[in-house]
């Protein structure tokens, strides 16, 4: 388990790559990577987004899948 104290602002990213670091490690599926194209001003934007979220835009990406899917009913409540 990671331990996080007293982290500047301008360790923000390093405490979210931590996060993800914890998260990831506990997961036992396979991981994919992907390639998509999106206009740059939406993929700005998107990143903004997600370091108010503290999630890489990897994992930010990953957990709105799961939740469109969830909404639909075509998953289970946890899909790793």
């Amino acid at each position: 388990m990671y331990s996080i104290v007293d982290l500047s602002s301008n360790e923000r990213n390093y405490k979210c790559f931590l996060c993800s670091c914890y998260a990831m490690s506990t997961q036992e599926n396979k991981m994919t990577r992907i390639n998509i194209t999106v206009p740059e001003k939406l993929l700005e934007k998107f990143k903004k987004y997600c370091e108010i979220e503290c999630r890489p835009v990897s994992a930010q990406l990953q957990y709105m899948m799961k939740q469109a899917l969830k909404e639909k009913g075509l998953i289970e409540d946890e899909l790793n």
